[in-house]
């Protein structure tokens, strides 16, 4: 899979999940920088970090979801 693809998924599912990046960051366990160096592709997730973060990154868009308001 190519960088700019995964930085998009990252970012999308970051969005449809609400977060800033530092609190996606926070979520996934990394540096507020290292979300925004996938997102633009100039850095690229080891596979197991990518799947954790993606995994988290759906349950909290699934929480958002069903949060009131």
């Amino acid at each position: 899979m190519k960088m700019n693809t995964i930085g998009a998924e990252l970012r999308a599912a970051r969005e449809r999940a609400r977060l800033t990046q530092a609190d996606a960051a926070r979520l996934i366990g990394v540096a507020p920088n290292q979300v925004y160096l996938w997102e633009t592709g100039r850095r690229m997730p080891g596979a197991a970090r990518y799947l954790r973060a993606m995994e988290l990154l759906k349950a909290a868009a699934t929480a958002s979801d069903r949060a009131p308001g």
